[in-house]
């Protein structure tokens, strides 16, 4: 480091999915990570299934963005569609079955589909202290049947899920949204 020492990246997380496609990461237990514990960046071809996982105190060091941690930039040419033609649109990711827990601040909540992220599935999962962030450009991210306990993510916005209290509130409620 030649005695500089802020010159470098801190990049650690369990599961680091870079241009990779049709990965299953089934049945882990995740904890005690200083960033997200998976993280899927530029979604090249898709069709990844990330189920039947436990996350929790993922985000220990920086709470940046939640325990998982998706980006996509830019597009590739694949033929995981249907395995014939050639097409820059990617299959969906399933995140499914998954229990999480969004503590230590992490400001992404469960799952933090960040700048451009897109084409993943996120359904039936149980999710405590966050929820799901679903902005900054990107498209065909779809978050359903899923449960959020004392859900909270940049705000109180809800979309397709069914929350049961909420981290800022005393008294317990449920809110379903299937729209």
């Amino acid at each position: 480091m030649h005695g500089r020492e802020h010159e470098y990246v801190f990049r650690v997380c369990l599961i680091q999915l870079p241009t990779c496609l049709q990965s299953t990461i089934r049945n882990n237990l995740f904890y005690n990570g200083p960033r997200a514990m998976v993280n899927f960046n530029d979604n090249f071809g898709g069709g990844h299934d990330l189920g039947y996982n436990m996350l929790y105190n993922s985000c220990r060091e920086s709470s940046d963005h939640g325990a998982f941690n998706s980006w996509d930039r830019q597009p590739y040419a694949t033929k995981v569609l249907d395995g014939v033609t050639v097409s820059a649109q990617p299959a969906y990711s399933k995140l499914h079955h998954n229990w999480i827990v969004a503590n230590y601040a992490a400001n992404g909540g469960c799952y933090d589909n960040d700048d451009g992220s897109s084409w993943y599935l996120e359904e039936q999962n149980f999710c405590i202290y966050g929820g799901v962030k679903s902005n900054f450009e990107g498209h065909n991210k779809r978050a359903t049947n899923n449960l959020h306990a004392f859900a909270s993510v940049y705000g109180d916005r809800y979309e397709s899920l069914s929350c049961v209290g909420r981290a800022v509130e005393k008294e317990p409620y449920v809110y379903n949204n299937r729209t």
